[in-house]
């Protein structure tokens, strides 16, 4: 298990408290995702992982790679399932994708359920694909977990590949019920000439850590990633990111913004590697949180790992409270004090939200965000 005392990557993310022998292998086919998309062009596939396995291991094979940490190495052992997108070559698909994985809470008296999502989307070349995948609420409970009873855990891997020119918009919308552990690891190989944006909405669970890498691998390749959290309570969600340089002409964006009420916490750690490889390429990184109560906690760390010596690249962040004289203003206008504080932090959200380059994907996130943000105010 990760050790906050000795483990820098955890050192914000404290998981003693979390005792996996409480949980077992959800059943039943708790693991499947709904799988919805209409009018697919001819050569396009669209199963489960468990089915691409079977019909087509050799599109399969070289892209299951082990996971790298404690909980992404129990999704490589124990996933089932999941969902799997082939596009071929030269092949637009016009109409979003979408794996849905709703969840199940305990399974028994005393044992919670463990999820084990599991998606792998590959756009050859010269394709484009939207594809969303869905982490529904994994819990019917609304208790907050104790250490000898938590309802559920889930642990999530997601592994993209653009291959030359493809293009793909990539979204994960995370909304585990709030008696839920998640852990997640969702990774982008970004092949010469392709574009990912990456839209990643942390709304759920209890506690949640993120690892979303991005690897450009190609000469003019690039990756862009926005990221929106919202949370309440006593929530935990922490992201952690990688934008890996590995050609030269590579480009990288990334905008992450979180607003925090209650005792929740937010936590940023973004690093950008440049080895030699990757000259005239440029890089950015932008972290920008708003605090809704006093007692509530953002972290924003960018990091920069440049060892060529013809790059940009730029980093930016912000931690503050409401405007005072903006919830006045909307105050003096007879809007009540919530609705006041709603409204700013929607407008704080929209630079993010702008920046979702499908209109119907933009507007389902930002259907989820007003959703939440009614409930953080109910």
């Amino acid at each position: 298990m990760p050790d906050s005392s000795k483990d820098e990557d955890w050192r914000r993310t404290d998981v003693s408290k979390l005792n996996l022998a409480v949980f077992s292998p959800a059943l039943n086919g708790a693991n499947a995702a709904a799988l919805s998309g209409e009018g697919l062009p001819e050569g396009v596939i669209f199963c489960s992982l468990d089915e691409a396995i079977q019909r087509y291991p050799d599109l399969v094979r070289e892209h299951l790679a082990e996971g790298g940490n404690k909980f992404a190495e129990l999704n490589s052992a124990l996933w089932s399932h999941g969902a799997f997108v082939y596009v071929p070559p030269d092949v637009e698909v016009r109409t979003p994708l979408v794996a849905t994985y709703a969840g199940v809470g305990s399974q028994e008296s005393g044992v919670g359920a463990a999820l084990f999502p599991r998606t792998l989307v590959i756009v050859d070349r010269g394709g484009s694909l939207v594809f969303v995948d869905h982490f529904g609420d994994a819990s019917s409970d609304s208790r907050l977990p104790t250490p000898d009873s938590q309802a559920a855990f889930s642990g999530a891997t997601t592994q993209v590949v653009a291959k030359e020119g493809a293009r793909l918009q990539y979204v994960s919308l995370q909304e585990r019920g709030q008696q839920t552990w998640h852990f997640s690891r969702e990774c982008a190989i970004v092949e010469r000439d392709a574009k990912v944006d990456f839209v990643i909405a942390a709304l759920g669970g209890f506690l949640s850590k993120s690892y979303v890498e991005t690897v450009l691998a190609g000469p003019g390749s690039e990756a862009n990633l926005v990221g929106l959290v919202l949370t309440d309570g006593v929530q935990h969600i922490d992201h952690q990111t990688l934008q890996d340089h590995r050609a030269p002409h590579t480009t990288s964006n990334l905008l992450l913004k979180s607003a925090v009420k209650g005792h929740s916490q937010s936590i940023f750690a973004g690093l950008v590697r440049m080895p030699k490889e990757a000259q005239q390429s440029d890089a950015f990184q932008e972290a920008r949180a708003l605090l809704l109560s006093e007692h509530a906690k953002a972290d924003a760390i960018p990091k920069l790992e440049i060892t060529a010596n013809d790059v940009r690249c730029t980093h930016a962040g912000a931690i503050g409270q409401v405007d005072a004289e903006q919830k006045f203003y909307l105050q003096s206008r007879g809007i009540p004090e919530d609705e006041a504080e709603r409204l700013i932090v929607t407008g704080f959200f929209e630079p993010a939200l702008d920046r979702i380059p499908v209109e119907s994907v933009r507007e389902n996130t930002r259907k989820a965000l007003a959703h939440r943000l009614e409930v953080l105010h109910a």
